[in-house]
C-alpha cells in the first residue's frame, strides 16, 4: 500500500510543473482548515482509501485531493479554477495510466472494467477562498 502511494506521488510529481501544481505529497487525516495543509497551492494530496494485496500484486483506491485557493475571494472563481485543474489531472492520468516505480508496475483503469471505474471526481469543499476536489482512482499493482 505504501509503495503504491509513493509510486502514485512520483508519477504525478513528474508532471506537476506542466500542470502548474506546486505541492504533491501524501496525506492521511481530516482537513478542518485547508490553510494548514500547505502554503504552496495549487496542491495535490494523495490519500489512501482502501484496497488489498494478493500474491500477484494489489488493488487499491486512492483520492487525489486537489486544493486551490484564490485571492479574489470568489467561490465561483475557485470552483472554476479547480474544475479546470482537476480535469487536466484526470486527462493526464487517463493518457498516462501505466507507470513504473522502483521496479514495480502500476495501472490506473481509464475505462470501466470489473470493479474498477475510470477516474472520477467529487467536490469536498467550496468557499470564497478555498476549493477541494477529490479525484478518485483505482490503482492496480502487478
Amino acid at each position: 500500500m505504501y509503495d503504491t502511494q509513493q509510486a502514485l506521488i512520483a508519477h504525478i510529481d513528474s508532471v506537476k510543473d506542466d500542470l502548474g501544481i506546486l505541492t504533491v505529497k501524501a496525506y492521511a487525516g481530516e482537513f478542518k482548515d485547508p490553510t494548514k495543509l500547505t502554503n504552496l497551492k495549487p496542491a495535490v494530496f494523495v490519500m489512501y482509501i482502501d484496497g488489498g494485496i494478493d500474491l500477484v500484486g494489489g488493488d487499491f483506491r486512492f483520492d487525489l485531493l486537489v486544493l486551490v485557493d484564490s485571492k479574489t475571494l470568489s467561490a465561483q472563481a475557485n470552483a472554476e479554477n479547480n474544475l479546470q485543474l482537476s480535469q487536466q489531472i484526470m486527462d493526464w492520468i487517463i493518457l498516462h495510466n501505466q507507470f513504473s516505480h522502483l521496479g514495480k508496475h502500476y495501472h490506473i483503469p481509464n475505462k470501466y472494467t470489473d470493479n474498477h471505474p475510470p477516474p472520477q471526481a467529487s467536490t469536498l469543499l467550496v468557499d470564497a477562498r478555498y476549493n477541494i476536489i477529490a479525484v478518485h482512482l483505482s490503482v492496480i499493482k502487478y
